[in-house]
């Protein structure tokens, strides 16, 4: 990894380490390894310590485990700003959203189906034949989305060749959830 390129990294961890939780005074080795590794390479958490970052289904308990940091590089360029976490916009997830501008930033960019799936509580074997009976109805439509990805380079593919795959799998997929007898108990509108 070039150090000398901002580098912005962000995720669910999954770990405890006081560095973002005051509490969590006894880290497991990883955690340990890789406070180390994010430090030794100059990386700064962005997040505010003690700020949870998830909530239990139930309520009971809060935990930070979505982290984001910055290298010295992306610090000294302002590479990214305006972090929030931001439980209202979670969809239906026990993790809040991360939110933040990369660079100078640009439009904001929303759910374009405006779906919210709680995939926790799927019935996963009706929704996947629901999902491949929506994807075998038009199978013109499937080879137009995705025969283009097919290439023997992947540099080849374009960004609109992207999207029409990406749209048609997400309308295949709002499609499905709307016909799959157990819907309800994942499709959250």
């Amino acid at each position: 990894m070039d150090f000398r390129v901002p580098t912005v990294l962000t995720g669910d961890f999954n770990l405890h380490h006081p560095w973002w939780h005051s509490t969590a005074t006894n880290p497991s080795g990883l955690a340990r390894e890789m406070v180390e590794w994010l430090t030794t390479n100059g990386f700064n958490l962005v997040n505010a310590q003690d700020i949870p970052t998830c909530q239990s289904f139930d309520g009971d308990s809060l935990s930070t485990l979505n982290l984001t940091f910055v290298n010295t590089a992306a610090d000294e360029e302002g590479s990214l700003r305006d972090f929030i976490i931001a439980p209202d916009l979670s969809c239906g997830s026990d993790h809040f959203a991360t939110v933040f501008v990369l660079g100078e930033g640009g439009e904001l960019v929303h759910n374009p189906t405006e779906a919210k799936f709680n995939w926790k509580l799927a019935d996963q074997n009706a929704f996947t034949e629901a999902l491949k009976s929506v994807i075998s109805e038009d199978p013109t439509a499937y080879s137009q989305a995705f025969d283009p990805l097919q290439r023997e380079s992947p540099a080849a593919i374009t960004e609109a060749e992207l999207d029409c795959a990406v749209d048609f799998l997400n309308a295949c997929i709002s499609r499905a959830a709307e016909i799959c007898p157990t819907a309800q108990n994942f499709l959250k509108v």
